[in-house]
């Protein structure tokens, strides 16, 4: 069989529509599985298939507060494969805290910021877990009430420094800036 004969087998009507039907039945068959071992989301706008819900990038703030009229205080959305639960009252916050604090502590992992840029080192960006405890308790020691008075002389003394930079050499206002407390 040439090319040609190929090509004009693979471009008849009934091949299109049978690939398209399997193409469906395998996304429809995959949908299925991989939802039915999950818990159900909370309910959320519907979206496109492909890409999800639409997020304006201006005034983002007024559609969540209308999706959280519309839906609830804490409601679903989806941006291609992340799924997001969104918060949209204080008082649904403070409650999910108060019930599944452990359950939800933890944050996604965030490799420029969290490794990259502060070397793993920074409280923000650790996942939950014994390491992120043990920075936690070094911390909590250093940011008591009375220990941080104790810092404010040393918090002015280079506040006013960094001012006498700035005044003498503007033009390094950013290096002055860069100065470690």
């Amino acid at each position: 069989m040439s090319l040609v004969g190929i090509a004009e087998f693979a471009l008849q009507p009934q091949n299109i529509a049978a690939t398209l039907l399997c193409i469906t039945l395998v996304a429809v068959i995959h949908k299925r599985l991989t939802q039915s071992n999950k818990l159900p989301l909370p309910p959320g706008p519907p979206g496109n298939f492909i890409f999800g819900n639409s997020i304006p990038s201006a005034f983002a703030y007024r559609k969540f507060e209308e999706w959280t009229q519309e839906y609830g205080p804490v409601f679903t959305l989806r941006q291609g494969r992340t799924t997001t639960i969104v918060i949209g009252r204080i008082q649904a916050a403070i409650d999910i805290m108060e019930k599944e604090g452990a359950a939800v502590a933890d944050r996604p992992h965030n490799i420029s910021a969290g490794d990259t840029l502060s070397g793993g080192m920074r409280v923000m960006f650790t996942p939950a877990g014994e390491r992120f405890k043990k920075m936690r308790r070094a911390l909590h020691a250093h940011l008591q009430p009375k220990i941080v008075a104790s810092y404010a002389p040393i918090l002015t003394r280079n506040a006013k420094q960094h001012i006498l930079d700035v005044i003498d050499n503007p033009n390094r206002h950013q290096d002055h800036a860069k100065r470690r407390v």
